[in-house]
């Protein structure tokens, strides 16, 4: 059994504290209640997703629309009801059109796209309309009612998004609802832990687009660092970032593990 460690006053020689060593399983606990507290104090750093309702939609969303609501994601602000906010002010249509690179009708005529599936809705604020991210698939602070849901970090997302095309900003919205966050890859039963790993063929049956060009946008994710393509026995996965999207309460082992083989892959594509 270890022995307990005496502490002294240096001046005095009196017995000040007594420490008792923890036993290993008292530190692990005491690590991993650790790990939860940290990752609680990043409350704010994540939007969380809701796959479920996202699955409803995602077949009839063109990749352009897909693109131009992931865009719209970056500019949900924390307790703010889904608004869209800019510089502390709601977007404007004109904002909006700048937002996804697009002229005037052809942004309204998505909007009104997306206003049909509920995923935005408009409100009159002054002269003009503001706009906002239907709860029901994106939330961005207040309590969470789902079991069913999965985290997609602000700061990394909005960064990444900036950088993408909006048709690949538009399949990265569509695997949202199949990323597993156990094992951190597509899967075709992303919220079983023994899930089963999915194929290009099968994402493209499963967002109603062509493998090719699933492929091709895939490469650009991989590319951009969100997406890690392996292959095994001639077939394609994809494992996904965990900087991006994650679901666990706090940082385990094999988070650090992916992390890793991300750290890897983008010291390769320097």
């Amino acid at each position: 059994m270890p022995k307990n460690y005496l502490v002294y006053d240096p001046e005095t020689g009196e017995v000040v504290q007594e420490i008792r060593p923890k036993t290993e399983q008292q530190m692990r606990y005491a690590a991993e209640k650790q790990m939860r507290t940290d990752y609680k104090r990043k409350s704010k750093d994540f939007i969380v997703c809701f796959p479920e309702e996202l699955r409803k939609v995602n077949r009839e969303l063109t990749l352009i629309e897909a693109g131009a609501a992931m865009r719209l994601l970056g500019f949900l602000r924390w307790k703010e009801n889904g608004r869209l906010i800019d510089g502390g002010k709601s977007l404007t249509v004109k904002d909006l059109a700048k937002i996804f690179k697009k002229g005037l009708t052809a942004t309204k005529d998505i909007l009104n796209r997306l206003e049909s599936f509920d995923l935005v809705s408009r409100s009159r604020e002054g002269r003009a309309n503001a706009f906002f991210i239907n709860p029901r698939f994106f939330q961005f602070g207040g309590k969470i009612n789902s079991k069913d849901f999965t985290k997609l970090f602000v700061v990394e997302s909005r960064n990444l998004v900036n950088d993408l095309s909006i048709q690949e900003a538009g399949l990265l919205w569509k695997i949202i609802p199949h990323f597993n966050y156990e094992n951190y890859y597509l899967c075709v039963n992303p919220t079983e832990k023994d899930a089963k790993h999915m194929s290009r063929e099968t994402l493209a049956a499963r967002i109603k687009h062509d493998p090719k060009t699933v492929g091709k946008l895939m490469s650009g994710l991989n590319r951009r660092g969100a997406v890690l393509i392996t292959q095994v026995l001639g077939t394609k996965r994809y494992l996904i970032n965990p900087d991006l999207m994650y679901r666990k309460s706090y940082e385990d082992q094999t988070t650090r593990n992916v992390r890793g083989l991300f750290e890897q892959h983008r010291q390769k594509l320097q």
